[in-house]
């Protein structure tokens, strides 16, 4: 199983692999990462299966106390 994903992040580097899995993502709709559900494009899809989208990581800092110098 571990090589099988190994092989499938392998995959996800290769730029045609990439460029074929988005149109597919924003042309059928269709989650092709695990965890993805609800992303338009495979970026999306990738950042939301992480548990993280750019939106969250900018609210998060800007509500974190940062110690004045």
């Amino acid at each position: 199983m571990a090589s099988q994903q190994g092989e499938k992040a392998a995959e996800l580097q290769d730029p045609e692999i990439r460029a074929a899995l988005d149109r597919h993502v924003r042309e059928e709709g269709e989650t092709v990462v695990k965890g993805g559900t609800g992303g338009t494009s495979l970026e999306a899809q990738e950042r939301l299966a992480e548990g993280t989208t750019r939106a969250h990581v900018a609210i998060s800092f800007h509500r974190c106390e940062l110690p004045y110098v």
